[in-house]
């Protein structure tokens, strides 16, 4: 099924798409604003880098418990719930912007924590759903329109975010965050989305045997299918360049604009626009060239992390701001071709009653590397090594990920070809 059909057809997969396109827009806005109060100078690198590191620890920390809540609980409720938390949570962070400008950035550091931890328990429920909603045959073009969402609402929302900005201030854009996160409530609403699949029929629980629902039967389910749980970790070898994004803030900052706090607004956006780009094209192009096989999926991750390498290359070695862009929109044709087919072949091969905790376990996986390249890009900073060589050096990182998976890829075909137990 092609994604116009898909969108056409499915009234609950159309309602799930405009519920994360008016949240991810409102987060962008929010990110661009609060970037623009965190310094990058004068060995302050690492305030930048931890905010965008603490948006992630939540992940790490709550990814169990999360992923039994979203195989337990009615999984459309649990979205309502983690939206209405989180337009809450926006309303706060203007008690951490100073009359005279400047940020509270311990406040700002607590309500992030905050929202995050909310966010951890709605992304593996997000992720859970989608095959409840959607017929295997349309799993690929379901994924493709939700990568191509999330890179349509970054392009859109950190270059309007930048806009916002500067023009109306950042209390505007946090304001207009909270307000997509109610909308999307209301979308989640309109979804009807369907209550937990029944459970399958299971042979009798042996002694010792994790209790069904718990989060050691997904560990033991991942053990006996090593396929999958190789599959899992794609996302974490993309994460290793996570550290770009505070590279994002220090070029902005930096490189092209010489510390002017509005021009620097204007190129962030510019660069999270062509981030969104290139997230936006890459998984379209890789499901026209390698199809949509397990076999295809697979062979296109392995394409897809050498095109990473070539982006970041160009946006390290990139004059200006617009060259540099056109570098970040190559890197993520690749990054997300990576993240669509990856979900894809889990969506495919784990069991939906499962699937909520293996998606918790990916996110885990993936935000523990991109915390660590954050803070690695972070402290090479403020011990004095330049952002371009940083650049540099985060480039080849891809390549070596590329040819781990290449020693693995044939193997890990075969095991996920292999019909997997209840």
């Amino acid at each position: 099924m092609g994604p116009l059909a898909l969108l056409r057809e499915n009234r609950s997969f159309r309602a799930l798409t405009a519920a994360q396109a008016v949240s991810e827009v409102g987060d962008w806005f929010q990110l661009v604003a609060l970037l623009t109060l965190l310094p990058t100078t004068g060995g302050q690198a690492h305030v930048a880098g931890g905010y965008l590191a603490l948006r992630l620890l939540p992940n790490v920390l709550f990814s169990p418990l999360a992923g039994v809540v979203a195989d337990r609980f009615p999984r459309g409720r649990v979205l309502v719930v983690c939206d209405v938390l989180r337009a809450g949570v926006m309303l706060a962070y203007l008690g951490a912007i100073r009359a005279d400008g400047t940020a509270n950035v311990a406040l700002i550091y607590a309500l992030t924590f905050l929202q995050e931890t909310v966010t951890a328990f709605f992304e593996p429920a997000r992720s859970a759903v989608v095959p409840q909603i959607v017929e295997p045959r349309g799993l690929l073009s379901a994924n493709a329109i939700g990568g191509a969402t999330w890179s349509a609402m970054l392009a859109i929302g950190a270059a309007l975010g930048g806009l916002v900005t500067r023009s109306f201030g950042r209390e505007a854009a946090l304001l207009l965050n909270g307000a997509s996160f109610l909308a999307s409530a209301g979308f989640v609403l309109l979804a009807r989305l369907p209550p937990l699949p029944p459970r399958e029929e299971r042979a009798a629980k042996l002694e010792g045997e994790p209790a069904e629902g718990s989060f050691g039967e997904a560990l033991d389910w991942l053990r006996a299918h090593p396929g999958q749980l190789a599959a899992m970790f794609l996302k974490s070898g993309w994460g290793l360049v996570g550290g770009v994004v505070v590279l994002f803030t220090a070029f902005a900052d930096r490189v092209f604009t010489q510390a002017d706090a509005r021009a620097a607004a204007a190129a962030m956006g510019v660069l999270y626009a062509a981030r969104g780009v290139g997230a936006l094209v890459g998984p379209f192009v890789a499901q026209r060239i390698m199809g949509q096989s397990i076999a295809g999926l697979c062979g296109a991750v392995l394409g897809a992390f050498p095109v990473a390498a070539l982006g970041y290359l160009g946006f390290a070695l990139s004059p200006g701001v617009w060259l540099a862009a056109l570098g970040v929109v190559v890197a993520h044709m690749g990054g997300s071709t990576v993240w669509v087919q990856s979900s894809q072949i889990l969506q495919l091969t784990v069991p939906n009653r499962l699937l909520g905790r293996v998606s918790s376990l990916e996110l885990a996986g993936l935000v523990t590397t991109m915390m660590a390249s954050m803070l690695g890009v972070a402290a090479l900073l403020d011990v004095g090594v330049g952002p371009r060589k940083v650049a540099l050096a985060l480039s080849a990182i891809p390549l070596l990920t590329a040819l781990a998976w290449a020693f693995a890829r044939r193997r890990v075909v075969s095991q996920l070809l292999v019909p997997s137990r209840p």
